[in-house]
């Protein structure tokens, strides 16, 4: 009879914490995939402008108007401990480079400017490994919207050539 009373006192005691348990786990869950959908979103916005302009950055012509945001990346530092190792390499190389690329936009003449399409370049292959490496783990798919090149670059100004 003890016996059952203290099995019973157990379980009334451990139930609630399994219960409490399984809710946090479900809740931690649920908060990655929200954060893996909105870096999906922040990342596929830089790359579907760089995918966009991509051709003209290589042909040293056009600079995107546009400026990689790291508004989410900046938000959820507390939450990339929960991600697999290769997706947080990814995330931070990318936003990285992203960094660097804002500093060096900030300035349109920058006397450096091929250096400046090199890594408009390499910004664009960091966003593609972010975003397959999240989609990989994740399971989820980027929407990489639609830009029209008019609404996404600026005329190169610096250029020598004569019209």
């Amino acid at each position: 009879m003890v016996f059952l009373e203290a099995v019973g006192t157990f379980a009334g005691v451990s139930v609630p914490f399994v219960v409490a348990y399984v809710r946090y786990r479900k809740r931690k869950k649920d908060q990655l995939r929200r954060v893996r959908k909105a870096l999906l979103h922040e990342i596929g916005r830089t790359y579907g402008v760089l995918d966009t302009v991509e051709e003209y950055i290589q042909a040293r012509e056009y600079l995107p108007s546009y400026y990689p945001s790291t508004a989410v990346y900046e938000s959820v530092g507390s939450v990339l401990g929960d991600m697999t190792d290769e997706e947080v390499r990814a995330i931070t190389d990318y936003y990285t480079w992203a960094h660097n690329i804002q500093w060096k936009m900030s300035d349109i003449n920058n006397p450096n400017r091929e250096i400046l399409f090199r890594n408009l370049l390499t910004l664009h292959e960091l966003a593609d490994d972010a975003l397959t490496e999240i989609e990989t783990v994740s399971g989820l798919e980027r929407k990489v919207p639609d830009f029209e090149i008019d609404d996404v670059v600026i005329k190169d100004t610096t250029s020598t050539e004569s019209e």
